[in-house]
């Protein structure tokens, strides 16, 4: 404001200058042909003049997520049309997503120059986590990323592309991507962990008589997947040995190979027993199992072994048959040519008991051979005998009920195997 108003002025005329301030901004200072900082000052004009009034306003600065900004120059109130640089420095993991000056988004640039002309003007940084993406496979290939990296913007989408080596074959995605196709995308919204499965195929060959069995069957298998290789020589034949990409492996039977090589070969070569050699088979009657230390496919002969029988719940060994015999157990065993051991089972004593329930009858429990049927008998008499039911005995404990029992004084019963 002047005082007095208007002009041109007469010469040494004193004119009043007072610097007024709209809201929001502050009075800084004077420029030109009058100085200082007090809003009202004097000017006697003596010759043409030129006088400037600045006015300030704040900057208000904030970082939305972790980081921080700088301004440069850092002042409480900056002059009208005065540049200032915000340098955005996000924190570790995260990036500058966007600026927000008033209501208006502008891109990330940074450093980002600003021109004052707005009063309290208010500034945001807005920062994001970068999110890792892990993309790995266990071998037979690898992924390719566009665009390439390990840590990407929210929403990021990437581009993943299975290359698998020779002799393998892309099988699936896995982690945090499904499905079957080489070349698909990921949306990047939170830490992700990826991976490519490749197969490649088995080949399984025999040598001699015998056959081999893969558990499982697959046309494909997975890079570091193992196989279960089951051998089962023809008669009188045992399993020497098997090679595998060429290698000589001794004869684990079953062979449980994990698979590293492309294209791999495994083959399993079955002999005769050479006339200083001998075979061993071994089987069960009854419910249990054999053990043989050692247990080879051929042995020499005279050499000895031990044979031990393991009953199973409720069963004992009753005896050995074939080209043993007696009950020792464990069995010494001498090898002379082609041997056959049979252990035999039943099951042991038991005190059968009896529950009477008044709503269903006499529940009977008794022990029978797995498998096996067995008749239920009932008597008042011990001499005239009744089949109340015949069973096929599913565990070693058998359960039978008699629902007439309750209106009876009394009932004999036996259990008999039936033929």
């Amino acid at each position: 404001m002047r005082d007095p108003p208007g002009g041109p002025y007469r010469s040494n005329a004193v004119v009043r200058l007072t610097a007024v301030a709209e809201v929001g901004w502050s009075f800084l200072e004077w420029r030109g042909d009058v100085a200082g900082t007090n809003r009202a000052v004097e000017l006697r004009v003596d010759s043409e003049k030129t006088v400037e009034a600045v006015f300030g306003s704040a900057l208000g600065v904030a970082a939305v997520g972790p980081g921080s900004v700088t301004r440069i120059p850092e002042a409480s109130l900056y002059a009208f049309g005065s540049t200032v640089q915000l340098v955005a420095a996000p924190a570790a993991g995260f990036y500058l997503d966007h600026w927000l000056v008033g209501e208006l988004t502008r891109p990330p640039d940074n450093p980002l120059e600003i021109s004052i002309t707005n009063a309290s003007a208010m500034i945001e940084a807005h920062f994001l986590p970068l999110y890792a993406l892990h993309a790995t496979t266990d071998g037979g290939g690898t992924i390719l990323m566009d665009p390439p990296g390990d840590l990407y913007r929210s929403n990021a989408v990437v581009k993943l592309t299975a290359v698998a080596e020779a002799g393998w074959s892309f099988l699936g995605w896995k982690g945090d991507l499904a499905g079957g196709d080489v070349i698909t995308e990921l949306r990047i919204n939170s830490e992700k962990a990826v991976g490519a499965v490749f197969g490649t195929p088995l080949s399984v060959r025999v040598v001699g008589e015998g056959s081999v069995a893969r558990v499982p069957e697959a046309a494909l298998y997975a890079f570091g997947s193992v196989v279960r290789l089951v051998a089962a020589p023809a008669t009188n034949r045992y399993l020497d040995h098997w090679v595998i990409d060429g290698l000589i492996r001794k004869p684990d039977n079953p062979l449980d190979p994990t698979v590293t090589n492309a294209l791999m070969t495994i083959e399993a070569h079955f002999h005769l027993p050479g006339p200083t050699q001998g075979m061993l088979y071994s089987g069960v009657e009854g419910m249990g199992t054999i053990r043989v230390d050692p247990e080879q496919g051929v042995y020499t002969n005279g050499q000895m072994v031990v044979v031990t029988a393991i009953p199973a719940q409720g069963q004992v060994l009753t005896g050995w048959s074939g080209d043993a015999s007696g009950d020792e157990n464990p069995l010494p065993f001498t090898i002379h040519g082609i041997n056959r051991v049979v252990a035999r089972f039943r099951p042991e004593r038991f005190i059968p008991s009896a529950r009477l329930f008044a709503s269903k009858g006499l529940e009977l429990t008794f022990v029978g051979e797995v498998g096996a049927p067995y008749r239920l008998e009932a008597a008042t008499d011990l001499t005239q005998w009744t089949v109340l039911v015949t069973v096929t005995n599913t565990a070693p404990l058998m359960e039978v009920l008699d629902p007439t029992a309750t209106n009876l004084s009394w009932r004999f019963y036996r259990i008999r195997r039936a033929e």
